[in-house]
């Protein structure tokens, strides 16, 4: 499968106020947050979600990644909640080079399976896009695999592809060079 390459164009209402978005404090996770991200993690995942990691992945594998990569500075990220639970996050990956302070990744963009459409990816996104406008991040890249329903999503939340990748990702791979 082939993965576009999205930039943003505009920036999105958000929803109506049926989850809580917040920003997570960087080097201090909770427990809980670790655990409620790990959830999404393998959800996404078991789903097909292209998230960086390849299915089986256990809770104990997410949650070990979540807690070293919550660990850092940056990327800054948000999660969604619900009576209480963690239902979605995004993250927002500042460039890592001094002639790019206008750029910056969306990454992680998941909503467990039980509570996708309801807007909680939107409220989300309009959370980081908020943040990306008021710190200067006015061009924003994401990927996402093509024929996935958020792939329609984000063109409909005004984002407009402009390239592709082919076999982006380990599991894309068919064929091995060898010498």
């Amino acid at each position: 499968m082939r993965s576009y390459v999205l930039r943003a164009v505009g920036g999105l209402p958000p929803d109506d106020g049926r989850v809580t978005v917040r920003m997570l404090l960087p080097g201090a996770p909770a427990p809980g947050e670790i655990d409620g991200l790990a959830v999404i993690l393998v959800d996404a995942t078991a789903d097909g979600v292209s998230a960086g990691f390849l299915a089986p992945l256990t809770p104990h594998e997410a949650a070990q990644w979540w807690t070293r990569s919550l660990g850092q500075s940056q990327p800054r990220t948000w999660i969604a909640e619900h009576s209480g639970e963690i239902v979605g996050c995004v993250r927002l990956v500042p460039a890592a080079y001094p002639a790019d302070p206008h750029r910056a990744d969306v990454v992680k963009l998941l909503v467990r399976t039980d509570h996708r459409g309801h807007g909680h990816g939107r409220d989300l996104m309009a959370t980081l896009e908020e943040h990306a406008a008021a710190t200067g991040r006015w061009l924003l890249t994401l990927t996402t695999e093509t024929g996935r329903p958020a792939e329609t999503i984000y063109e409909r939340w005004g984002w407009r592809r402009y390239g592709h990748l082919l076999s982006a990702t380990l599991d894309e791979v068919v064929g091995v060079l060898t010498g």
